[in-house]
């Protein structure tokens, strides 16, 4: 395992704070809570097919798609048998619209790796 400096963590941190600042969602927020954001984040792999959230699961957080596809459907994997299925990719959102809701943390699509 190779070992980072100091100034190479401070450089990584830099590119996930301006990454994240060019999301809509958090477009607003003082660089500082940015920051701070980073600072919380933990890297999460799938894998192709695997599902990230089922349908009437508890979300409990929130997954910023830094690189691959993800898969929103109501149904199944196929995106040919659900017409309102999408594919979400870099700088989306998985969940986050889920939490922020006031009445429930269910989700309501399932939501699979593609790539």
């Amino acid at each position: 395992m190779a070992c980072r400096t100091k100034t190479e963590k401070e450089k990584e941190i830099g590119i996930l704070v301006e990454y994240i600042k060019q999301i809509e969602a958090f477009s607003t927020i003082s660089e500082s809570i940015l920051l701070d954001c980073v600072y919380k984040l933990r890297p999460v792999v799938f894998t192709k097919g695997q599902a990230i959230f089922s349908k009437g699961a508890k979300v409990q957080e929130a997954l910023l798609i830094y690189e691959g596809q993800v898969l929103k459907t109501k149904e199944s994997k196929s995106l040919l048998h659900d017409p309102t299925s999408q594919v979400l990719g870099e700088r989306d959102l998985v969940g986050f619209e889920i939490l922020n809701q006031e009445t429930k943390s269910v989700a309501e699509w399932n939501y699979f790796c593609v790539s």
